[in-house]
């Protein structure tokens, strides 16, 4: 028990009301599912990387303890989660990218110029991913976050790898930002920008099914939060990139492949943004590729 309330103390230093009572509910939560969380506890231990990452390590034993992530999670089911998303992190990406991002550091991915400033992606780890991910790209104009994806990483049924998206979401009164990007990206959205990233990284880290969260999914689910509700329909957006519900109506299941249309199919006045869009998306393409292997994977 001693253990648990040096834990809930370091999770919620902060004296305030809302910690006063966050702490007792950890410990408790924490006792119950005992077993389990000593699971977890071993696990960071065991690793010489996560071991020397407290404050990911901290942040995961309250993930495990929180209904976050998606609806009706279970306390194992979060545990699972955490393991295999660290599991295979650590197998894929190179030691010191691992320590930068989960150090709240972050790596580019993709860089323009745009007004004078600088537009980026950028995969990061901070403390706004944790409800609904372990790891999440941000599209960011001088710092300032416009649109971001939080995910994990891990294993379907069949052992093979998969990812799974747990949030979409913008910019609070972005609007007007939003507009601007569409016009300067040949129309094509933001949030279809950073999703168009994600599933980039999926396939150059070589993930084999990709599935999002859906409306009925969303971690929110789980109990009245008027702070969190949902900007957006996700339904309605993972339909339009060519997403199916899967029989688990928590899930959709997405293409890793975006979907081009034929220029044939295009109306002629619109055939030449289409064209600069596609370009510019391949330059995109490229640069994710070339970041992941020298600054994630490379040696």
């Amino acid at each position: 028990m001693r253990q648990y309330i040096e834990i809930s103390h370091e999770l919620y230093a902060t004296n305030t009301l809302e910690n006063y009572w966050r702490r007792p509910v950890f410990v408790v939560r924490a006792l119950l599912h005992n077993r389990h969380m000593q699971e977890l506890i071993r696990f960071f231990t065991a690793d010489a990387l996560l071991n020397h990452l407290p404050l990911t390590r901290n942040y995961a034993f309250e993930q495990a303890a929180r209904h976050w992530f998606y609806r009706q999670s279970s306390f194992w089911g979060r545990i699972k989660l955490i393991k295999e998303h660290y599991s295979l992190f650590v197998s894929l990406l190179k030691k010191d990218a691992l320590q930068h991002i989960y150090s709240g550091g972050s790596i580019v991915l993709w860089e323009q110029d745009y007004k004078g400033g600088q537009l980026r992606l950028e995969v990061c780890f901070h403390d706004c991913h944790k409800k609904e991910g372990l790891l999440a790209i941000e599209l960011k104009l001088d710092g300032e976050r416009i649109q971001q994806v939080t995910f994990w990483g891990g294993y379907e049924a069949g052992r093979e790898t998969a990812l799974w998206i747990g949030a979409l979401q913008g910019a609070p009164d972005g609007r007007q930002m939003n507009h601007d990007l569409t016009k300067f990206c040949f129309g094509y959205r933001p949030h279809n920008l950073v999703l168009y990233a994600v599933r980039c990284f999926a396939r150059e880290l070589g993930f084999r099914h990709m599935y999002a969260v859906s409306n009925y999914g969303f971690y929110t689910g789980n109990h009245l939060r008027l702070d969190r509700k949902l900007k957006r329909s996700l339904d309605v957006f993972w339909q339009e990139i060519g997403g199916t519900l899967t029989e688990d109506r928590r899930f959709f299941a997405l293409p890793l492949e975006e979907p081009r249309k034929d220029l044939s199919e295009v109306k002629s006045h619109k055939r030449n943004l289409y064209r600069q869009r596609f370009a510019m998306l391949d330059c995109v393409d490229a640069a994710i590729s070339e970041a992941i292997a020298i600054n994630l994977m490379g040696q």
